[in-house]
């Protein structure tokens, strides 16, 4: 299910298609080692409204450690016109009845060590996640996912850290993106 499109280093899909909100004003955890348990969870979230939606972003901070400074406003510069360009997706009614159980199922349950949640807790209308990603030839990276989701909105903060793709040192990378509901899907 394609929910959000491509933030830099292709970790944004995977953040905020889990950008959801749990039902009611209890608290539900999963067991994060356990992929059925975190699908289970993620089977109880709101699902979203049917719709076209525009996603905006910012780049609130980005650090690599080990080149220039130079080279890091160079790739921060590309970086931010990658997050902040503002894009437009659609959920159709097939998407949005599914909901997100499967989609969290895989991500969580792959043999490939691509990625795992450490943590899975959604409230009321509030997600907070941790998940690793593996990146070929260039370690791990930690994804923290804190955010407010409502039906036809989300504002959600992905704070990256990891090895860098340029194999200089840590990456930091901050990003806030914000998506809501504009209409319905065209034609």
């Amino acid at each position: 299910m394609r929910l959000i499109h491509t933030l830099p280093l292709g970790l944004a899909p995977l953040a905020l298609g889990l950008a959801l909100t749990a039902c009611g004003d209890s608290t539900t955890v999963a067991d994060a080692s356990d992929p059925e348990s975190v699908a289970d969870a993620a089977a109880n979230l709101v699902r979203p409204q049917a719709g076209q939606y525009r996603q905006t972003g910012e780049l609130v901070d980005f650090t690599i450690e080990g080149i220039s400074p130079e080279i890091t406003a160079q790739i921060r510069e590309g970086a931010a016109r990658g997050v902040t360009e503002a894009q437009t997706y659609c959920i159709t009614q097939e998407q949005a009845d599914a909901g997100f159980e499967d989609m969290v199922r895989e991500m969580n349950s792959r043999g490939d060590d691509s990625c795992q949640f450490s943590s899975f807790e959604a409230s009321a209308n509030t997600l907070n996640a941790t998940m690793t990603c593996g990146t070929q030839g260039q370690g791990q990276m930690t994804m923290n996912l804190n955010g407010t989701i409502a039906e036809t909105t989300q504002d959600m903060t992905m704070t990256m850290d990891g090895a860098s793709p340029m194999g200089s040192g840590a990456m930091h990378m901050v990003v806030r993106t914000h998506s809501e509901r504009i209409g319905d899907c065209p034609g």
